[in-house]
């Protein structure tokens, strides 16, 4: 019987390049219902990653489930230590209707983010609630970082 050995394999694309997932990393926030009416940005869901390669690119993925009462609506950033590098479109998922508890549902997004650096990296889900009322986190927020290498 004949045993063949190897530590890693790379198919190479098409155009010559040998562009792999590294490593992805993963964190998920607190489970349960979450009341929040905070005006100012605060952490929903923190993921760190140091990046093997500095060419790399790092693929960011969040989720989240929110609820509102009244007109309070949600303002959610994506950021890289405190710079804000993506807005998912969170308005979009409100219902006309202001007076009631209304469910927004799932807010989710993603980013091909270039930090150039083999230092440690965070990322953020933050939000803060906009208007007047409070927004419920339902269920368990997620963030993703896929190191791809370039």
């Amino acid at each position: 019987m004949s045993t063949l050995r190897v530590d890693s394999i790379r198919g190479q694309t098409a155009d010559g390049t040998n562009r792999y997932v590294v490593q992805v990393v993963q964190t998920a926030g607190s489970t349960g219902r979450q009341t929040y009416t905070s005006a100012s940005y605060f952490d929903l869901v923190t993921v760190s990653i140091t990046p093997k390669f500095s060419t790399s690119k790092i693929l960011v993925s969040g989720h989240t489930s929110i609820t509102r009462t009244s007109s309070a609506y949600a303002n959610v950033i994506i950021t890289r230590a405190d710079t804000q590098i993506f807005v998912p479109d969170t308005q979009a998922a409100y219902t006309a209707d202001h007076t009631v508890e209304n469910s927004v549902g799932s807010v989710s997004g993603e980013i091909l983010d270039s930090p150039s650096t083999t230092s440690a990296t965070t990322y953020k889900i933050r939000m803060k609630v906009m208007g007047s009322g409070s927004l419920y986190v339902d269920g368990q927020p997620v963030i993703t970082a896929m190191e791809i290498a370039q």
